[in-house]
Order: structure tokens, then C-alpha cells, then sequence
């Protein structure tokens, strides 16, 4: 359960901000690996197995939850050694592409559910995708929505379907009317917030903020209400431009691997470990 967005600046290009929410304290490993010629960066949550990250070309991925009681659900069926999410796999799959198209025809071949974008800088996509209900999925009904963005707009997208209305949480479901709601002001604040940004770094910023007073209707969620509601465990940041990608911990451990070097050989992608306070300025972290 998560807010991504998706944001072009004039001297960067598109660049991908994301605040991962769990319902458990994640284990981290930031993994580079080279495999079929293609070096990726990517996040991996050790319990689960889910991915998301960047790639040589500067090709990056990142996506929100619209399976939402599978996703609610992980926590609880995670294992403590070997994740086996098949979204994760998905994502590290389409990061071995060396374009954008190669990556989204891949996700949309291996019937990714979710609110994704797609990026490497220059262009970037939204595929909104899933199931109307279980039966559907059953049946192979997999439906999907993709709109190349508009470098003039900003694109947030949470829990919930806009383009495909039915998927994700239900405010017509009494049993899902709160999560709906949270995904719904979620949606509002971060775009408010993050449409007026200029850099990067104020990206970031722009979902870490909390105007309610109900921690569940914020971007940034440090507080629960009942024991059943989300954390964010950390915020990514991605700048396809700079092959790089940033990750701040809120509530996870980390473990790094390879730290910008693949066998001794220095990489063609860059990631950083920030503070959960205040970023530093953009130019000091991008390279």
C-alpha cells in the first residue's frame, strides 16, 4: 500500500519517488547484479521477494499495490528467508529489457496487477493493470490501461484504480471504506504536493509530509490506528538520467551488496542510503 509518482524536471527529466508501506519491518538488501549482460539495481525485501529498482540503460520501475488483500496479506505468509512475490520477479524480469517498450510489453505479457511507471528519463509510462475481482483472475480476464505521460503533468498513484475505476480499494465496499478513503486524500496530497516541486530532492520531500491529524490520510504514514493499517517502511527515489537510486529507511533494516562495484569493476548504476532526516541538497547525492 503506497504512493508513487512520476515527475519530469527540464534539467533531469522524469524522475520516479516512491514511499513503500508494509505491514511488517521489512529486511532490505540492495542488490547490483550483472545478468544477461545487463547490470540491474534494485531494492529486494528479503521476506517477500518484491523488487523494484533501475537498470543500466537507466530504465526504471516502480509501482503501488492494487492486489490489495493479497498485498495486505504478505506479511503474514512472508518467509524470513527466500520471498517468492511474483511481482518482484516481474519487475526484475522487465528490468533485464534495454528499452522502455521491451519493459512494459514484458509486464504486460506477464499480466503485472498494479498502478506502474515505467521510465528511462526521456520517456515515461503509466500502466494501470489487474483483475475486477478474483473470479476474473480465475478466468485469465487480465485488463490493463497504458498512457505515455505528458512531461507538462505530474502523476501520483496509490491504491486504487483511475484509469480501471474497479480495481484496488473500494469506497462501495463497507469493508474497505476506510483504506479507500486513505488511498483517495493519499492520492490528493501528494499530487498537491508534489506538482509544484522543482528538484528532485523536493520530490522526496513532497510525500514525507503530514497535514492530517489521521497518520493512515497522510503520504507519509509513521503511525497506526488499529494493528491492520500500514507503515512506510522507506522512500525511494530514482533519477534514470543519473543511473541512480536512492533509498531512505522510515522503519526497515538494510544490507548492501556490491557497493557500487560488481567483481571489483566500478558499475554503471549508483545507489545511496540517506537519513530519514532532511535530505541533503540534490547535487550532493546525484552523481
Amino acid at each position: 500500500m503506497c504512493v508513487v509518482v512520476a515527475k519530469h524536471f527540464p534539467d533531469v527529466g522524469w524522475v520516479l519517488a516512491k514511499n513503500r508501506d508494509r505491514n511488517y519491518s521489512p529486511r532490505i538488501k540492495m542488490v547490483q547484479t550483472k545478468r544477461g549482460g545487463v547490470e540491474r539495481l534494485y531494492l529486494y525485501d528479503m521476506q517477500t521477494g518484491y523488487s523494484e529498482g533501475i537498470n543500466e540503460h537507466g530504465l526504471a520501475i516502480v509501482s503501488a499495490a492494487v492486489s490489495v488483500k493479497s498485498d495486505e496479506k504478505e506479511g503474514k505468509k512472508r518467509s524470513r528467508t527466500n520471498g517468492t512475490s511474483k511481482d518482484g520477479k516481474r519487475i526484475r524480469d522487465a528490468l533485464l529489457e534495454s528499452t522502455v517498450k521491451k519493459a512494459v510489453d514484458k509486464l504486460i505479457a506477464t499480466r503485472i496487477p498494479g498502478n506502474t511507471f515505467i521510465t528511462d528519463g526521456k520517456v515515461c509510462y503509466l500502466l494501470e493493470a489487474g483483475y475486477r475481482d478474483p473470479d476474473a483472475k480465475e478466468r485469465g480476464e487480465y485488463r490493463h490501461e497504458l498512457v505515455k505521460c505528458d512531461p507538462s503533468k505530474t502523476y501520483v498513484r496509490t491504491n486504487h484504480g483511475i484509469l480501471l475505476p474497479y480495481l484496488g480499494y473500494s469506497p462501495k465496499n463497507p469493508s474497505q471504506r476506510l483504506k479507500a478513503q486513505s488511498s483517495r486524500t493519499r492520492y490528493e496530497v501528494a499530487h498537491k504536493e508534489a506538482n509544484s516541486c522543482k528538484d528532485p530532492q523536493e520530490l522526496l520531500n513532497s510525500i514525507g509530509v503530514t497535514p492530517s491529524k489521521n497518520p493512515q490520510m497522510n503520504p507519509i504514514r509513521l503511525a497506526k490506528n488499529t494493528e491492520e493499517d500500514m507503515l512506510t517502511t522507506g522512500q525511494i527515489l530514482i533519477v534514470p538520467s543519473h543511473h541512480t537510486l536512492t533509498y531512505r529507511p522510515t522503519l526497515s533494516e538494510v544490507e548492501l551488496d556490491n557497493y557500487n562495484k560488481i567483481n571489483g569493476i566500478a558499475s554503471k548504476t549508483y545507489f545511496e542510503i540517506i537519513s530519514n532526516r532532511q535530505l541533503t541538497t540534490f547535487k550532493d547525492f546525484v552523481k
